[in-house]
């Protein structure tokens, strides 16, 4: 492979990563997840209706997980 195919290759290989990156940064940035919850003592299920950003459905769901230990809290990806 000749010098020019091989910088080629490496401007193609740094575009699609910042193609990545900048895709997981819009995914974690917008508001497109809702919290689910699930009783471990009834198996009863619900969800709510407020959108959150990936990163604050995460924390949100860990954090109700430790006040509320009988209850398993996700986070799910909203319907349009």
């Amino acid at each position: 492979m000749g010098k020019i195919s091989l910088i080629i290759v490496a401007v193609l290989i740094i575009c699609f990563g910042n193609f990545q990156r900048n895709r997981l940064r819009e995914r974690r940035m917008s508001k497109s997840y809702t919290i689910a919850w699930k009783s471990k003592i009834t198996e009863k299920t619900g969800g709510g209706t407020a959108r959150f950003g990936l990163d604050e459905a995460l924390s949100i769901c860990n954090k109700m997980d430790r006040e509320y230990p009988d209850i398993e809290h996700s986070f799910i990806e909203a319907k349009n």
